[in-house]
């Protein structure tokens, strides 16, 4: 189902199997909206709500930015810690949800989705348990979020694609080291493909969010 609540329109899908239920945000990229990451809904554990919010930024090229800034790689950490402020206030209010499944979540972002899921993850590390950057970059700056080790031991997943144009590969390099930096225990996928997840580390992405 489609919400509208707190000015922020969102994707809610309840757990397909009820036993410990969990959340997974679902965070799209540059131009994208709540349709956007339902790919990835597959891979998520069928007992999560899975919550895909649109971003609150038209674009002129149509869809949606998670930032105001004209779109960049290097936009600010700080920039990004607003959208990221603004969406944890969001799912606070989010009362389709029980209160204890929504003090927690599975973070999962692509492109500069990615960028705010990391942004996430180092500003609220108590309320993140598994992070999954896809084909995104780390936001300039990030680096003095992360000299605490906030993400001491969470298990992150990156995946890129080598002949990625749009976000180039060193990118999510420099997003490992950073991760790394926080603490985190991280794991990586690269495969030979564009701006996209390839099936293996789609598969990764599975293997990552299900655990057992």
């Amino acid at each position: 189902m489609v919400i509208e609540k707190g000015g922020l329109t969102a994707r809610l899908r309840p757990p397909i199997v009820d036993i410990d239920p969990l959340m997974v945000l679902l965070v799209h990229g540059w131009t994208g909206d709540e349709q956007s990451m339902g790919v990835f809904a597959r891979s998520m554990p069928k007992n999560c709500w899975l919550v895909a919010p649109r971003a609150p930024f038209a674009t002129e090229d149509g869809g949606y930015s998670w930032v105001e800034s004209p779109h960049s790689l290097d936009v600010p950490f700080e920039e990004f810690v607003l959208s990221a402020n603004r969406l944890v206030e969001w799912v606070d209010r989010l009362d389709e949800i029980p209160v204890s499944v929504r003090q927690q979540f599975h973070l999962v972002g692509f492109s500069q989705g990615a960028a705010l899921c990391y942004t996430l993850a180092l500003t609220y590390p108590h309320r993140t348990t598994r992070l999954a950057g896809l084909s995104g970059f780390m936001p300039s700056g990030a680096e003095k979020a992360a000299a605490g080790q906030p993400l001491q031991g969470k298990p992150c997943l990156v995946a890129h694609g080598i002949e990625d144009q749009r976000v180039p590969i060193p990118l999510a390099r420099e997003a490992v080291r950073v991760l790394e930096m926080a603490g985190a225990s991280v794991h990586y996928c690269e495969d030979r493909v564009g701006h996209k997840i390839s099936a293996a580390c789609f598969k990764r992405l599975q293997t990552f969010l299900n655990p057992s």
